[in-house]
């Protein structure tokens, strides 16, 4: 189990998700045409720098102004609300992946791990691809062999893989999400930068992780510092007597 970095999510395969998602629009060539050249040109952004769009509005916008820009034309409405919510709920999660494990083995990391469906199938990342993490005792002990787990959620920072991999003694480094984009927010719970680390983009994140994986008792107290703050606030004996005062008070 052991590696410098590892994430634990299931692959996505860009291309083949975008041919899928065009399909209701093949029999307007041009349309489709505009609508892949958009998607292709966005996966860029975010795969060259780490750009991201984090709410429907601003993918509204962009959509718009992409389409006038390049094509001076406008899209129907209904193509719009379409490609909105694909990249928002979706695609974004999809290509934010993909980007993450790019940057990294771009940058020479080989001690990278992938745990999760679907990495082997890619030759780019065949390599570095386990299998699926078994949940419980297995998933621990990858965590806990791991230097740094790299979080890779758009849109939750305090998602289940944070608190499972604190509590299991891991040094996380999350990405970045606007507060007013997160859904759960991290940071309501943990101080960035004492409990856990969190990445704002390409170079951010290669930054990062090349300083604290030559900086051990640094990474090792700050996953300390985070496990110890998790086990009194995000175990689930904990959640649960807090959901019981609310329910007691509520009802």
């Amino acid at each position: 189990y052991e590696a410098d970095i590892c994430m634990v999510c299931h692959a996505s395969d860009v291309d083949s998700y975008i041919i899928r998602m065009l399909q209701p629009f093949e029999k307007d060539k041009l349309l489709k045409e505009m609508m892949e050249q958009l998607l292709y040109d966005y996966c860029q952004l975010i795969i060259s720098e780490g750009f991201i769009l984090y709410n429907k509005e601003e993918i509204h916008e962009f959509i718009k102004i992409y389409i006038k820009r390049f094509y001076n034309a406008v899209l129907p409405n209904g193509a719009i609300s379409y490609l909105v919510n694909e990249v928002y709920s979706y695609l974004n999660l999809r290509i934010y992946r993909q980007a993450i494990a790019d940057w990294l083995i771009e940058a020479g990391y080989r001690n990278l791990k992938l745990w999760g469906n679907g990495w082997e199938k890619n030759p780019k990342y065949k390599p570095y691809a386990m299998g699926v993490a078994q949940n419980g005792e297995v998933l621990s002990k990858i965590l806990q062999s791991t230097k740094i787990v790299l979080g890779n959620n758009y849109f939750i920072s305090g998602a289940m893989r944070a608190w499972e991999s604190m509590l299991s003694g891991a040094f996380y480094m999350g990405n970045y999400i606007p507060q007013e984009a997160d859904l759960a927010d991290i940071r309501e719970i943990l101080k960035e930068g004492e409990n856990f680390i969190m990445f704002y983009n390409k170079k951010d994140l290669l930054d990062k992780v090349d300083y604290y994986l030559s900086h051990e008792n640094e990474r090792k107290q700050i996953a300390e510092k985070g496990r110890q703050v998790v086990l009194k606030t995000r175990t689930f004996d904990v959640l649960m007597k807090k959901l019981l005062v609310f329910l007691s008070r509520s009802l």
